[in-house]
């Protein structure tokens, strides 16, 4: 991963993984990332598992399985509150992983724009909400068939990491590909995390903000529409 990372600050013309450039190219890639990889367990023989807003919805299929939603569909409130409030939950973990990034980062060069950090932590909050209601939404679709929401969260994962610009560069990238990843909202959001915690406030903080809101609000609709046509 270092290697990836020095070749990239090199290519774009920075100095290599020794420079601050590295830190500033790789960790808002780690910020967006995180929401789709967190670390939790449950199993105390197992070793620390990787997780996160894309994967949440597995957590509602072993409620499912346990019978636990079918207990909280019964509760007063309306079925669109408890899907907000499931994909709401999603924000802390997203801003703690993120505050670890950065305090392990700093010690290498990072010097980010506080001002510009703290937006872009709210920025990519409200991406996580929508990717975790989406996550949600997927699993009220397939229920309790674990295999169909892995096999469509892995199919959907990496294409998304990938023309994001989160592993490698699209520098010099074929067009199609270039056109794939502008139909990418998390694309945008790595972009803004980038421009932001580098402080500069252009087009480009303003298309991730956008892109995470249309998300979000996306996210919310279906994930809401699902939770009240469940049973």
């Amino acid at each position: 991963m270092w290697r990836i990372v020095d070749h990239w600050s090199e290519t774009i013309g920075g100095e290599g993984i020794d420079s601050p450039d590295a830190c500033e190219l790789s960790c808002p890639c780690c910020f967006a990332s995180s929401c789709i990889s967190c670390i939790i367990s449950d199993r105390p023989d197992a070793e620390l598992a990787l997780f996160g807003t894309s994967t949440t919805g597995s957590n509602l299929q072993v409620e499912m399985q346990t019978g636990s939603h079918e207990r909280t569909l019964v509760s007063p409130l309306s079925r669109s509150s408890l899907m907000i409030g499931r994909a709401l939950k999603e924000i802390v973990p997203t801003i703690v992983q993120a505050l670890v990034i950065v305090g392990v980062a700093v010690p290498f060069g990072f010097r980010p724009d506080v001002a510009g950090l703290v937006v872009g932590l709210a920025v990519l909050s409200v991406f996580c909400v929508g990717l975790g209601a989406l996550s949600y939404a997927l699993a009220l679709a397939v229920k309790e068939n674990q295999w169909a929401f892995w096999g469509v969260q892995q199919t959907l994962l990496f294409p998304l990491m990938l023309l994001a610009g989160i592993l490698l560069p699209l520098t010099g990238a074929p067009g199609w590909l270039e056109v794939a990843s502008k139909v990418n909202p998390l694309t945008y959001v790595v972009d803004a995390e980038r421009a932001l915690i580098a402080g500069t406030w252009d087009g480009d903080a303003v298309a991730g903000a956008v892109a995470a809101t249309i998300t979000c609000v996306v996210g919310l609709v279906v994930g809401a529409k699902a939770m009240r046509a469940s049973s």
